[in-house]
């Protein structure tokens, strides 16, 4: 992640800084006053001469209360961002700590100021995120008043939530990862629900292939970011939808790829190499992959190069496949607004309004006004966006999804 400037935040902490620095230099007057008035005292050993320097420290006392007062009072938050995210999810989570950051920005009251942290790695086959180098900077600094947390695997991570909590005050959790398997006295969650958001794009997939008159016998790529938790629930709500809602089956789901770790390029070289070698095996030559679902925006943006690529390279594909992503990232926005032929549509995960609600959680927690007698956890609704499948039947998928009962995990 790019480290993030506090430059925004600089106008709205003026005020206070003006009034701190007025206040140190009426501190150091007095404080001065009253040195030099006990010193006169002292010397000249006369009782008048006290007066000054009790009503000096009478006055220290009385603007040192209603100092702290004020400053408190105008002082500022100063809320952590940590991320235990690889590298490759960058983009994603850039995008949500600058929208937190925006609002925080516009937000009335106290001015908000937001540092972000991703944690280190280590390397043992997969890499795997620590948390526990945010808790150790956490107790050695304690200048933050709460925390965000994105947790770089919800399956393993899930041990460090209560070191996590036992160095920070007031902590929220703000993922699009799912909120199951916490353990006991979680924090708050806010985030995405994969199980619908996968639901969801085993619908649109199923809508495509069923209105496709010559789609007889259909191929459905799926390209897997990880081994994770929430990239697996993604993929089996997928699954189950899609073959709930289609007259095709299971057989027509078997391809998935190797683990592609999200990125782009990696799912751009993998499905060149796949789709030459699957030419130079057919009798015909033909490509088959009528449809690609990538488990996130980027990985689908690597399809659809890989796509042009083969073509490019005079290869041709039995049927003109189409890629749907996952994630509304703004560059797969742009590709469905421009009607990109190779481009089902993608499922938004609502960024913006996670962003919101994990910023408006946090400042309960911190302010006293969250309930904590019970676990919180807000979910924003994903959607599907598409320039091929009709806005009318895209509305309908979310309550489909949601009658279904497909496995949440968390509902």
């Amino acid at each position: 992640m790019v480290p993030l400037r506090k430059a925004n935040h600089n106008r709205k902490r003026s005020r206070a800084d003006r009034f701190e620095s007025n206040f140190n230099r009426i501190a150091t007057t007095l404080g001065f006053a009253t040195g030099l008035a006990y010193v006169i005292g002292k010397w000249t050993k006369h009782p008048l001469t006290y007066f000054p320097w009790v009503l000096c420290v009478a006055l220290i006392v009385a603007v040192s209360a209603l100092g702290i007062k004020e400053f408190r009072r105008h002082k500022s938050y100063n809320f952590l961002f940590i991320s235990g995210h690889h590298s490759e999810a960058e983009p994603f989570y850039n995008r949500l700590i600058l929208e937190i950051m925006r609002i925080a920005v516009s937000k009335p009251g106290k001015p908000i100021l937001i540092t972000p942290f991703i944690a280190s790695r280590e390397r043992t086959g997969n890499a795997t995120y620590h948390l526990s180098d945010a808790v150790r900077i956490q107790k050695l600094n304690r200048q933050f008043d709460g925390c965000f947390i994105v947790m770089g695997n919800p399956g393993e991570e899930k041990k460090a939530i209560p070191s996590v909590m036992s160095a920070f005050g007031s902590v929220v959790l703000v993922d699009v990862d799912i909120a199951i398997n916490r353990p006991n006295n979680s924090p708050p969650f806010v985030g995405g629900n994969e199980n619908l958001g996968g639901a969801i794009a085993g619908l649109m997939a199923a809508w495509y292939l069923d209105s496709q008159p010559e789609m007889t016998d259909p191929m459905v790529r799926i390209l897997v970011g990880s081994e994770n938790e929430w990239d697996m629930r993604r993929v089996l709500s997928f699954e189950e939808a899609f073959c709930q809602n289609s007259s095709f089956n299971r057989r027509h789901l078997s391809h998935f790829s190797k683990v592609l770790h999200y990125q782009q390029d990696v799912a751009f070289e993998y499905l060149v190499r796949e789709w030459k070698e699957e030419a130079s095996r057919s009798p015909d030559h033909l490509i088959r992959a009528d449809l690609i679902f990538a488990a996130n925006d980027d990985m689908a943006l690597g399809a659809i190069t890989a796509i042009e690529a083969v073509r490019g390279a005079g290869l041709s594909f039995l049927r003109a496949p189409r890629v749907l992503g996952y994630d509304g990232q703004p560059s797969m926005m742009r590709l469905i607004e421009n009607n990109h032929e190779s481009v089902l549509g993608t499922i938004d995960v609502n960024i913006m309004q996670i962003a919101e609600d994990a910023l408006e959680v946090l400042l309960n927690v911190v302010q006293g006004s969250h309930d904590e007698t019970g676990e919180a956890r807000i979910y924003s609704e994903p959607s599907g966006v598409s320039h091929v499948i009709p806005q009318e039947v895209l509305d309908g998928f979310l309550d489909r999804a949601t009658s279904q009962n497909h496995p949440s995990g968390v509902r």
